[in-house]
């Protein structure tokens, strides 16, 4: 499995390496880093969200504040009904 977090540090390093001046001439040393830069956002953008409890049985993504858990009472007794991914931002939610 790829660690998000070694990659981001990865493309970091890349981008302060590849930018010496003896390696590029300086319009590519900016088209690299702008699109490192924009990988290393993209990267964070997927980062997994942690739910806030916002009442006694309901919870809410810690990004967007869209309804991600809550406990629903059916025939069978209380269940409780977890979202894996938020469905307005779209990240994966992280329960523990």
């Amino acid at each position: 499995m790829i660690n998000r977090e070694k990659v981001i540090s990865d493309l970091n390093t890349s981008k302060r390496i590849l930018c010496y001046p003896q390696m590029l001439n300086p319009e590519m040393c900016i088209k690299i880093g702008l699109a490192i830069t924009d990988a290393i956002d993209l990267l964070k953008e997927q980062e997994a969200v942690k739910p806030k409890l916002v009442g006694p049985s309901m919870w809410r993504c810690g990004k967007c504040d869209a309804l991600l858990g809550w406990e629903d009472f059916t025939p069978s007794g209380i269940e409780l009904v977890e979202y894996k991914f938020c469905p307005e931002c779209g990240r994966k939610v992280k329960w523990e």
